[in-house]
């Protein structure tokens, strides 16, 4: 094992998110070069913003649609920002058409019965939270605030930015 950074060999090292390489899983890629390895020292992953110092965690990659961050720093997000988004889900139906407004409703609880179904019925499995969740993610991939994917939905009255993909933030 090689790190993706530095290419040095790894005697302890970190599994990385996917690296940004259009043909990773499209076709056999050479695993000696550095760029294509899925580990990573840790002062690399460190320094490239691949870990976590807050929660002491490997960052999660969100495949094709892109971005990495750390879980834990997601759901505090989310907690932070769940006052918002509940207003932002009352204003939903009256705001934007039936049938989107009838799927987003659909993924939060799917989203929410997943989250349930691991951790019990708590306040993360709200609908509010699991659409900040969304909105946090869809953030971070996108390299913008919440608050700017908040106000992006009012503005345009489209909230498919946010609507997951059956197999997770996959384009």
């Amino acid at each position: 094992m090689v790190c993706r950074f530095c290419g040095e060999m790894l005697v302890r090292g970190v599994l990385l998110p996917e690296p940004e390489n259009p043909n990773l899983g499209l076709k056999e890629i050479d695993l000696s070069d550095p760029k294509n390895s899925a580990f990573g020292c840790y002062d690399c992953a460190v320094k490239n913003g691949y870990f976590c110092l807050t929660h002491g965690r490997i960052h999660n990659g969100f495949g094709k649609r892109g971005g990495h961050a750390c879980l834990d720093c997601i759901e505090t997000t989310a907690e932070e920002m769940e006052d918002e988004v509940a207003d932002l889900l009352a204003w939903f139906p009256d705001a934007i058409p039936a049938e989107d407004f009838e799927e987003l409703i659909e993924d939060l609880g799917i989203a929410g019965g997943l989250v349930t179904a691991v951790r019990g019925e708590t306040p993360e499995t709200t609908g509010a939270r699991c659409l900040a969740r969304h909105i946090a993610c869809v953030a971070v991939a996108k390299l913008t605030t919440p608050q700017e994917i908040i106000a992006q939905i009012r503005e345009t009255r489209d909230i498919t930015i946010v609507l997951p993909h059956p197999l997770g933030f996959i384009d």
